[in-house]
């Protein structure tokens, strides 16, 4: 990573990768391989610092880049402004993740057996909540809506892309809150959007 690079950028980078590997890698013995990912990942940022700041004595770059959040310490992190102006600290994603193992489908169960239609309505809620695992905001969303979208009515579980939706506008005043939010297939709410942007050049 360039030295001139900022650290939330640094930040933004890394996690978009750190997150969706520490989860595809939970349902195995991987102890190891996390501890010594977290380790390399330690030793770059902390080059990167020191090449920023040659002169600074090492106690002065710690303080700077690295801090203590809950019980976590050396933590990668920084205090920035949000997009509403509020100060909140973004920081480098956790690598380590309670190992779930992967249950296999039991026994010679086939998704085509009408009687076996409550076994894979819970096996696909339970590989949604662990899609989820790392963003609670988007469980506790989807578990409000019973796991239904508010558009199109149909279950969030067939494994189509979804977002969140802010039911007033950020550029109206609405803010991040789960009571503003609700989760959408990524099919509707592009369409919803797109037929209320309709509707607003209609009547202009």
């Amino acid at each position: 990573m360039h030295i001139h690079t900022k650290q939330e950028e640094v930040i933004a980078h890394l996690n978009q990768t750190l997150r969706g590997w520490s989860l595809y890698y939970r349902h195995v013995a991987s102890s190891k391989v996390y501890t010594y990912v977290d380790h390399r990942i330690f030793r770059m940022l902390w080059t990167w610092a020191r090449r920023r700041h040659p002169h600074k004595p090492a106690k002065w770059i710690k303080a700077k880049y690295f801090h203590v959040i809950g019980t976590r310490k050396w933590v990668f992190a920084i205090k920035t402004k949000d997009r509403h102006g509020q100060t909140v600290t973004r920081s480098l994603a956790e690598t380590r993740r309670a190992i779930k193992r992967h249950v296999l489908v039991a026994g010679k169960n086939s998704p085509m057996d009408p009687a076996l239609r409550d076994y894979w309505r819970k096996r696909a809620r339970w590989r949604s909540e662990l899609r989820y695992d790392a963003n609670p905001v988007k469980r506790s969303v989807a578990a409000r809506q019973n796991w239904r979208c508010p558009v199109c009515h149909a279950s969030l579980l067939n494994e189509e892309p979804l977002d969140l939706h802010h039911l007033q506008a950020v550029a109206r005043g609405g803010t991040d809150e789960l009571r503003n939010l609700d989760l959408r297939h990524k099919a509707c709410h592009y369409n919803a959007h797109e037929l209320a942007r309709d509707y607003s050049v209609r009547t202009a």
